[in-house]
Formats: structure tokens, C-alpha cells, sequence
């Protein structure tokens, strides 16, 4: 019997890098589901079946730290990976107060990205 593929939810406001790396993500064997807004993926995401998340910091409306603070119980406990244009220490710190398994400094690397995903997933 075949795996399933572990489901890695994604929220990135950005069209283009969103599509870059939900293509890379199936690419590399996992399924995608991809928000362009942290609101649309708390409601709409299959958190109870969901492997891992990588969100975008800045976001509008609700941040993606926002939206790792706000995640149902379950999710809660997921493997997250952030990633910013942004790197100042005070969002360094909010992440690692938010237990997140990786933290990406844009412009994002390919490989980067699948080793983080991978790692967390494992985990």
C-alpha cells in the first residue's frame, strides 16, 4: 500500500512565489494546499490532517505569526516554518517563542525550503 503524501498547508500573499513553491513542495512528493491570506487558510485548511505549515510573516490583515498564535489545538502542535524579507530580531524572537522548527530569510533557496519541509515533517 502506497504512502499518502503529507500535506503541507501554505500561506504566502504573493501569487508568484506562492505557486514557485507549492510547484517545488509537489515536486518534491508532497501535497499542497496554498492561501493567499492567513484568514482564508484558518478557516478553509485541513488542519486535522495536515503535516506541516509554512507561513509568510508579513501578511495582510493577520500575520503569519498572527496565524500560528490563532490555530486550532491540533494544529497548534504542527511543525511550522516561517519565512521574511523582514529579519529583525524582534521577529526572530516572536517566532522562536512560537516553537517554529525553521525560520527562512528571503529570497527563499529551493533546496532550503524541501530540507526545512522535510526535517519537520519527520519529526
Amino acid at each position: 500500500m502506497a504512502q499518502s503524501q503529507p500535506t503541507v498547508v501554505l500561506v504566502e500573499d504573493d501569487d508568484g512565489l506562492r505557486g514557485a513553491v507549492a510547484g517545488m513542495l509537489a515536486a518534491s512528493g508532497f501535497r499542497v494546499m496554498p492561501f493567499a491570506t492567513a484568514e482564508a487558510a484558518h478557516a478553509e485548511a485541513p488542519w486535522d490532517t495536515a503535516a506541516c505549515v509554512i507561513v509568510d510573516v508579513r501578511l495582510p490583515r493577520m500575520s503569519g505569526l498572527e496565524l500560528l498564535q490563532r490555530l486550532p489545538r491540533r494544529a497548534a502542535e504542527l511543525p511550522a516554518i516561517v519565512f521574511t524579507a523582514d529579519d529583525r530580531q524582534a521577529t526572530r524572537d516572536a517566532a522562536a517563542r512560537l516553537g517554529v522548527s525553521a525560520y527562512l530569510q528571503k529570497p527563499l533557496h529551493g533546496r532550503k525550503i524541501i530540507a526545512a519541509v522535510r526535517a519537520a515533517v519527520a519529526r
